[in-house]
């Protein structure tokens, strides 16, 4: 149960990290978008 829940618990935090970047990166390229448009 330990290793699983250490596994899920850092891969959590990962994604939310990685998801947190593509989400800044969605952002600044749909503000550009709007902007150009």
């Amino acid at each position: 149960v330990v290793l699983p829940s250490k596994k899920v618990s850092s891969t959590q935090p990962l994604a939310a990290s990685k998801k947190k970047d593509e989400s800044t990166d969605s952002s600044s390229s749909e503000s550009s978008s709007d902007e150009d448009e």
